[in-house]
């Protein structure tokens, strides 16, 4: 083999490495770009994600209190309705701009869900707001929004992979939220029980005895012979 010919292989081997390691270098580049885009895009959507949660439990908790204030049975410090209803319209501003980026970068499911729950924000509102008075309506209110809450987040769990199972079951009302009715009715009966209200017959004056007419002519004899 001549001398140029050796030199020609030499050049065409070193033209073939240098392709090669730009198009290897290339290809790392641009899989490592993609890369940082998810995880980008993923961060993006699962702030909003949250941002929404932070929404709509803000929303539910003012509506909870309001409700309170007309009596309704939930278990919230009372608001009155006044003052309420204009952080509740604030909310309510707040919780439609965080839906906005939901819908815009959420998975099919996790937008179905954040309706979902929205709508249940709504009814509670409703209630809020005068417009349902029913304290058997406010409780199945706030079971769905319960469960409303629950597949928002499994929707969640589910795009972002989390692999860990099911969000337990972690139930309704506690049984001493459901008798605060009966508490209501049977306070004084239970804390006469516990010592904490004396018995009504134990700070009434006592009754003074009347003399019959027998121990009054006793009487009389006695200071008689006195």
């Amino acid at each position: 083999m001549s001398s140029w010919s050796v030199q020609l292989l030499t050049i065409l081997g070193v033209a073939v490495g240098a392709m090669a390691s730009f198009i290897s270098a290339r290809l790392l580049d641009r899989e490592r770009w993609r890369r940082e885009e998810i995880l980008r895009w993923d961060t993006t959507r699962l702030e909003s994600y949250m941002e929404f949660a932070v929404a709509v439990k803000k929303q539910n908790e003012i509506a909870r209190r309001i409700c309170a204030d007309l009596g309704l049975p939930a278990s919230m410090q009372p608001l009155e309705q006044a003052e309420g209803l204009k952080l509740l319209a604030e909310t309510n501003h707040e919780l439609e701009v965080k839906f906005e980026p939901v819908l815009m970068l959420g998975t099919p499911a996790a937008i179905n869900a954040a309706q979902a729950w929205r709508h249940s924000a709504w009814h509670l509102e409703w209630l809020a707001r005068g417009m349902r008075n029913d304290p058997e309506e406010y409780r199945r209110a706030t079971d769905a929004t319960r469960e409303a809450r629950k597949q928002y987040y499994s929707a969640i769990r589910a795009d972002i992979g989390v692999a860990s199972g099911p969000i337990p079951d972690l139930g309704g009302r506690t049984a001493w939220v459901d008798n605060q009715t009966e508490w209501d009715a049977e306070d004084q009966t239970v804390l006469r029980a516990s010592h904490a209200i004396p018995n009504e017959s134990a700070t009434s004056p006592r009754s003074v005895p009347v003399p019959s007419d027998a121990d009054q002519q006793r009487q009389t004899t006695q200071t008689n012979e006195q």
